[in-house]
């Protein structure tokens, strides 16, 4: 009866085990399957137009930074991205006036706020110095350092 038992169980485990298999792939042919029909990050904005963008996504698109090697750069915006010299940022912006933690984007609800991380030199929204966070709109001007970005959505 004992052995009976032990075979049940090692045919449970084994089917479970192939389930588990199948799960998983199926869950990295889909991750593979939306990563190419996702709009591109690191696309040249000429390539991608913004028509191509569901409303409510939203992405930075450098416009100045050639010696950061950032410039005609798209960066997808999700729930957060934060911008600095530092290695651990989504963007990694290598110059002498970014600080290590510069600026966080944050999606709250549908919107996208910019927030200043106390850095040394400042982040500038449209040209002012951003000094409380700011909600983003459509066409705003990110200014981190040398490196200009445009807010799409």
């Amino acid at each position: 009866m004992p052995g009976k038992i032990f075979s049940m169980v090692g045919i449970f485990l084994q089917y479970t085990l192939v389930i588990l298999l199948y799960y998983f792939l199926y869950k990295v042919v889909r991750m593979i399957y939306l990563d190419l029909l996702a709009p591109g990050a690191g696309q040249n904005a000429e390539q991608q137009p913004f028509s191509e963008y569901k409303p409510e996504q939203a992405r930075l698109v450098v416009l100045e930074g050639a010696e950061t090697g950032l410039t005609g750069n798209v960066f997808r915006l999700t729930d957060t991205l934060t911008m600095g010299r530092s290695e651990h940022n989504d963007i990694k912006i290598n110059d002498g006036y970014t600080s290590h933690e510069h600026a966080c984007i944050t999606k709250i609800k549908k919107n996208f706020w910019l927030y200043d991380l106390n850095s040394t030199n400042g982040t500038f929204l449209n040209g002012q110095r951003l000094v409380k966070e700011e909600m983003l709109k459509s066409g705003d001007i990110i200014r981190v350092g040398t490196v200009a970005f445009r807010f799409e959505r």
